[in-house]
């Protein structure tokens, strides 16, 4: 009984995490609405969300074994992250921005996907 409940809201917390993304693309790109907040809450989201998709794409693959990402996969993905968005795109685009704390919203988010993954064990 006890891992039904900590598989259902392992899978809601993500699910909300997800909700809470898409509330802060609204806001976003609502002209009428500014959060200064609402770049970092996506940053600190997008780790989860994507780690949590990657894992469960891993579990369908090899077949209903449950997949778990390893500490060094995920900071492998958090490193990734900052290169791509942080460094590399604000060198050619004028659309983005590069700012640490970004980096370290990405950071933030690695951690928290590890510590819900470790706490479903």
């Amino acid at each position: 009984m006890g891992t039904r409940i900590t598989f259902f809201l392992k899978h809601t917390i993500f699910w909300l995490f997800g909700f809470i993304y898409l509330i802060t693309l609204y806001f976003k790109f609502n002209d009428s609405i500014k959060l200064g907040v609402n770049g970092y809450i996506a940053d600190l989201l997008c780790i989860p969300i994507v780690l949590y998709l990657t894992k469960t794409l891993l579990t369908i693959k090899i077949k209903k074994i449950e997949a778990k990402l390893s500490f060094l996969k995920i900071l492998v993905a958090v490193v990734y992250f900052s290169i791509i968005f942080e460094w590399l795109l604000p060198m050619y685009s004028m659309h983005y921005t590069s700012d640490l704390l970004d980096v370290i919203m990405y950071a933030i988010g690695g951690l928290v996907f590890y510590l819900i993954q470790r706490a479903s064990l």
